[in-house]
């Protein structure tokens, strides 16, 4: 009898620690997928604005709102994305902004955002 109440609360007990540690592993990999999107939707906003400058070079908001999408990007990127965007802000500083040097880093920019997504998908 004894026993058969200690195989049951032991029973129990695995079956709660089993929904606990499936429960943390669903969340970890929630946020992991959160974060991801919110990297994904950061080098979007760049790209976006970039293009934007594009069509009209004379919008100062859209010259902002490209400086601002990279501040934000660098917040949530690798290392070596954020090295890259380090050479779009220099491109972004000059007045104009120097177009050549600023669409080679949006190219090193494109690339280091697919090796940093791909490199995500493997871990």
């Amino acid at each position: 009898m004894i026993s058969d109440l200690l195989v049951a609360a032991i029973s129990g007990l695995m079956a709660l620690s089993g929904v606990i540690v499936g429960a943390k592993i669903r969340s970890k990999d929630d946020e992991r997928k959160e974060r991801e999107r919110r990297v994904i939707d950061a080098y979007a906003d760049i790209f976006k604005w970039y293009y934007a400058n594009l069509i009209d070079r004379d919008s100062q908001e859209n010259w902002l709102m490209l400086v601002s999408s990279v501040e934000r990007a660098m917040l949530l990127c690798s290392k070596d994305s954020a090295e890259v965007m380090q050479k779009i802000f220099k491109a972004l500083s000059t007045n104009p902004p120097n177009e050549k040097e600023l669409s080679e880093s949006i190219e090193l920019l494109r690339e280091s955002a697919k090796k940093e997504m791909r490199h995500n998908k493997h871990k």
